[in-house]
């Protein structure tokens, strides 16, 4: 099955890898006290393309490029900013997200964390910053009066922003995940349960950036946010068909290797329908390539 040239490019990028061993049907995930890395803020997820968020969202409201060839991709909503970032190497490729303000719907969080929270919780749930300082405007690098900038960047990818001690500010970017951290197998069961849960974070950040579906033979690219993929009628009622499954119907796990891309594949039978998941290790992590459904 063909992909979009784009996605064999970002993946070699990426330096795509998979361990050659049989999968294991469950596993045990590593205990740490780093703060975690997110790929996914505001129903959008770093490695999408541009014209998701276009196809979505419309024109930005406002472009600029900085000196070393990044650029910004700005949206002024009614009560908040949403900023998307590209690096310079791929100006179509979404390599950090960022929102601020107020009046952010409570769907739009980071895995949990909204803005408005009080930075005592904020920081319980995280863990001490790596870096903390007044805040900067990133365009003009002024600094933000009675703001204070809290950076994970070092033991994760994220920072925030806040004032008077209330978040007011997310950002997320792009950074390959620590391999000795990562599971040797994907624990298929994290879907299943996203699933079963209409856990919609949860499920973008188990999902490639840029997944192919396959429901009786019809394909069901993401065009769009994957709040707006997973809500859709025909993907909400595979959600409720593959919430209803569990290791009793797991029929097999194996090595695939599919051109340049390599992984694992679980297959599934229920009610005389197949599920295939074939996952593969990308800068997340383990991550849903395709899901093919027959």
């Amino acid at each position: 099955m063909l992909r979009k040239s784009f996605v064999l490019l970002f993946l070699a990028f990426l330096l795509l890898e998979c361990a050659a061993a049989k999968p294991k049907p469950q596993i045990d995930k590593p205990k740490s006290n780093i703060a975690p890395s997110h790929f996914v803020l505001h129903g959008f997820k770093i490695g999408q393309n541009i014209k998701n968020i276009k196809n979505e969202l419309g024109e930005p409201t406002k472009i600029h490029k900085f000196p070393n060839g990044y650029i910004a991709y700005i949206y002024q909503m009614n009560q908040y900013n949403l900023v998307f970032e590209a690096n310079h190497i791929r100006q179509d490729i979404v390599w950090a997200i960022q929102i601020s303000g107020s009046g952010v719907p409570a769907e739009y969080h980071l895995n949990g964390i909204q803005l408005g929270q009080d930075i005592t919780e904020c920081m319980r749930y995280f863990g001490a910053p790596d870096i903390r300082r007044n805040a900067t405007d990133e365009i003009t690098k002024a600094e933000i009066p009675d703001t204070l900038y809290l950076s994970y960047n070092q033991k994760s990818n994220f920072s925030l922003e806040f004032v008077k001690n209330k978040l007011s500010s997310i950002k997320i970017e792009y950074k390959q995940s620590d391999s000795e951290i990562l599971e040797d197998y994907p624990d298929y069961n994290l879907f299943l349960e996203s699933a079963r849960g209409k856990d919609y974070f949860s499920l973008a950040d188990l999902t490639f950036y840029d997944p192919l579906f396959v429901l009786s033979k019809k394909e069901y690219p993401v065009e769009k946010s994957f709040y707006s993929f997973y809500k859709q009628k025909e993907i909400d009622f595979l959600l409720d068909e593959i919430g209803a499954l569990n290791d009793s119907h797991l029929l097999d796990s194996q090595l695939r290797v599919q051109g340049s891309v390599s992984g694992y594949v679980y297959k599934f039978k229920k009610d005389n329908k197949n599920y295939e998941f074939f996952y593969v290790r990308s800068f997340e992590g383990w991550v849903i390539y395709e899901l093919i459904v027959y």
